[in-house]
């Protein structure tokens, strides 16, 4: 397996973006495991190329403590980076959810960092923590492959099929 990191002008930064509705429902009918539910959210932009593709990673206000309240588990650290400011969850990326994206299909968002929303605190939170978080989605990857690793199984069922939706991105019109 080749796993490429290409250093491209902007990949010290992470990008907000919507995602085309209609390239996440594709990608849905290629592993469920990619979320429609939610799809009008922005998706973090990985800026960095894994096999040679660009990964969308979700995020979503759905806290553990939302989860708990709801009588759900909370979410793994393992697939999981819980955005923190001021001591109180805020949002999660989901590594296990990320799919690869083609530029065609996204709409980059901008927030004002004069006012004070949870997406700009969001946005602080992961420019600070960056380098973690594409190494963490670096990792979520491999260790989604490597049939000898402790939480193969774990992953194998929890993380979409990264390589599947890689070999489809070039068949959606």
């Amino acid at each position: 397996m080749i796993i490429e990191k290409q250093i491209q002008k902007d990949s010290y930064k992470p990008r907000f973006c919507k995602v085309n509705k209609r390239y996440i429902q594709f990608m849905h009918k290629i592993d469920s495991r990619v979320s429609v539910k939610y799809n009008n959210r922005p998706f973090v932009i990985l800026t960095i190329y894994i096999n040679n593709n660009l990964y969308a990673v979700p995020l979503t206000s759905t806290t553990n403590r939302d989860r708990l309240a709801a009588g759900k588990k909370p979410r793994s650290n393992l697939i999981t980076t819980k955005i923190i400011v001021q001591n109180v969850e805020i949002a999660d990326l989901l590594y296990n959810n990320m799919f690869p994206v083609i530029e065609s299909v996204l709409t980059d968002l901008h927030f004002n960092p004069l006012v004070d929303t949870f997406e700009i605190n969001e946005e602080r939170f992961i420019r600070k923590n960056w380098g973690k978080i594409n190494a963490k989605a670096m990792s979520v990857y491999l260790m989604r492959y490597n049939t000898e690793g402790r939480n193969y199984h774990l992953l194998n069922k929890l993380c979409c099929d990264f390589k599947e939706l890689e070999k489809s991105v070039s068949s959606f019109v």
